[in-house]
């Protein structure tokens, strides 16, 4: 094997804890009730979102659950350096003693050949700070130019360093997909705690800001969850301000795992689950609508979300929902509808409301039909729908949440709900319109 592969064995190894180099989603309420993650969540059957292979000779090196433009795509994440002058605590890049490094021409041309042969189709790459940070970041935007200046326009991913100049972040969103920055923690306070040398309020929120203004949700940031012991109310609050003010598409996060030889190696590893449920909170702040503050009604008493759905922790505290009344924003609060079900939804009642209408049209003087005939047809063409569609639509878990016309339905919710869908249930008992 030669240098260069065997350097860049090395460096695809050590980009495997960027969760954003898997950067897809699909927003359905499937993908929330994964991990979160869209198309590479647990639960998902869009894959495994830990199918990462680092041998650079062979055909799996490729991350695959990534979507460029709807299309799936194979991505090579690697660094460009793996050795770094920062002293993040749990980072097994910042004490690596055998530095590996390829040059951007040598990572362009590798790249492009592979690209070329159908290999991959889509890179994410980072680096490690092993000297000015300008210097790298110039590094990482002419590997870029240079995999674009070969004729590839897919997906490129490119990393933006704490601390970088303001015209190299310009000019890394100019020619990536997508450019991320981690934010890492919520505080300066928390942020001390993991890296001494970072300054959290210049080197990352300032950039931060900068990406909102110059590329507003073009970038993705990242939490390493756990490595500051922050709580995830402060990680909620976090993501709102950062929604809010620097506009990244999306949030990451990274459970905290202890690295062998790294200060943290022994610090207690984060949940996965906890992750899993931030996700959850991502979706409904980012997708669903819902406040900061609500989201945090449904943490425990240390300031941490339990390992149940927040849906539908937040669900259990309001009333029944009419679902042939609710508007969308409504619909959305009922666990096991999500954007796409309530949108079928709403444009099924539109639907329906417009056809009433030409019937009415229709009957408005009918011939034959006395005043007093007249009215009652119109009353019951006024209620003349039917909701079959509409309950067809609905889960069985969202039953509980909902309100239905028929008591012989509403009395045996629990007996039904947890193995019959809503069809199967209204295929037993007459539902009124």
């Amino acid at each position: 094997m030669s240098e260069f592969l065997r350097n860049l064995d090395e460096l695809t190894r050590e980009a495997v804890f960027e969760e954003s180099a898997t950067d897809t989603e699909t927003v359905t309420e499937t993908s929330y009730n994964g991990s979160g993650r869209g198309g590479c969540g647990n639960g998902n059957p869009d894959g495994d979102w830990k199918s990462l292979f680092y041998d650079p000779l062979a055909a799996n090196n490729v991350t695959e659950d990534h979507r460029s433009r709807c299309r799936p795509c194979k991505i090579l994440t690697s660094l460009l350096h793996a050795e770094c002058e920062y002293d993040c605590a749990y980072c097994r890049v910042c004490k690596r003693k055998t530095p590996a490094s390829v040059t951007p021409k040598e990572m362009a041309d590798y790249f492009v050949k592979n690209w070329i042969n159908g290999r991959y189709g889509g890179i994410f790459l980072s680096s490690g700070i092993s000297g000015d940070v300008d210097g790298i970041m110039a590094e990482i935007i002419e590997t870029g130019e240079r995999i674009r200046n070969a004729g590839f326009n897919g997906y490129m991913h490119l990393k933006i360093l704490p601390g970088a100049n303001r015209s190299d972040i310009d000019a890394a969103a100019a020619i990536a997909t997508r450019v991320s920055l981690n934010v890492e923690t919520t505080s300066r306070a928390h942020m001390s705690e993991i890296a001494n040398l970072k300054d959290y309020t210049q080197d990352i929120m300032k950039r931060l800001d900068w990406l909102g203004a110059d590329a507003p949700g073009k970038h993705t940031t990242q939490f390493i969850v756990g490595a500051a012991d922050e709580s995830d109310r402060e990680i909620i609050s976090c993501m709102s301000h950062l929604y809010k003010k620097t506009m990244p598409a999306r949030i990451y996060f990274s459970a905290f795992a202890g690295q062998k030889n790294t200060p943290m190696e022994f610090h207690p590893n984060t949940p996965e689950w906890r992750t899993n449920r931030l996700y959850q909170t991502d979706y409904l702040l980012r997708k669903y609508g819902f406040k900061a503050d609500e989201l945090c009604s449904v943490l425990d008493e240390n300031e941490f979300l339990q390992n149940a759905d927040p849906k539908m922790l937040l669900a259990e505290n309001l009333p029944r929902i009419d679902i042939k009344t609710a508007n969308y924003e409504q619909l959305l609060r009922i666990p096991g509808i999500g954007p796409v079900s309530a949108r079928n939804i709403c444009r099924f009642r539109t639907e329906a409301l417009k056809g009433r209408a030409r019937k009415r049209k229709r009957i408005a003087n009918p011939t034959g039909i006395s005043g007093n005939e007249k009215k009652g047809y119109s009353n019951a063409v006024a209620e003349d729908c039917d909701w079959s569609t509409v309950y067809s639509m609905i889960p069985a878990k969202s039953l509980p949440y909902i309100i239905l016309r028929d008591s012989g339905i509403q009395s045996r919710i629990d007996e039904y709900s947890e193995f019959l869908t809503f069809r199967q249930i209204s295929e037993i008992f007459t539902v009124s319109p």
